[in-house]
């Protein structure tokens, strides 16, 4: 199969020539479909796909479970992993959390298989750049999004 935009017609066609009994087979967002979600099933695979904003009802719900489970302040789920990167002048949390499908996520009742949904929050900091002659510097309050008041120099923690 050649030229471009051929890969959801690929995406079956590759996967019957792979033994995937036992495997865990992870897609992008394109190969988000209930016919390749029932292709792996039967292959005795499980998989992982991705949601975008694209998938309309189904991302709404997600988005909505996930703000109401894990990512409100109040949230009563803690993260199943929690880690912090300081490197490359940012600062970055990571949290993600696995989640059981619910009763109420009626939105995802027509894909097969699914037992969980794995939600990521990443949050991210710019760390001030360090003040040279002839060049501005941007302190961690003067960001968007920043608490600490002007020309306190105070960085906020990360997270809620």
């Amino acid at each position: 199969m050649s030229g471009k935009g051929q890969e959801l017609t690929a995406i079956p066609i590759l996967l019957k020539s792979l033994c995937l009994a036992h495997t865990i087979v992870t897609l992008d967002a394109l190969g988000c479909q209930q016919a390749i979600a029932a292709q792996l099933l039967a292959q005795q695979a499980d998989y992982i796909l991705a949601l975008k904003g694209n998938q309309g009802q189904r991302h709404c719900a997600v988005v909505a479970y996930c703000q109401a489970t894990c990512f409100d302040r109040w949230a009563t789920c803690p993260a199943d992993y929690d880690a912090f990167d300081r490197q490359h002048g940012r600062w970055v949390r990571r949290r993600a959390w696995v989640l059981p499908v619910s009763e109420e996520m009626v939105a995802l009742r027509d894909r097969p298989g699914l037992r969980a949904i794995i939600a990521v929050e990443t949050i991210r900091q710019v760390v001030a750049p360090a003040r040279y002659p002839g060049r501005d510097a941007v302190l961690p309050d003067q960001l968007p999004g920043c608490a600490g008041g002007a020309g306190t120099g105070r960085t906020p923690p990360l997270g809620h």
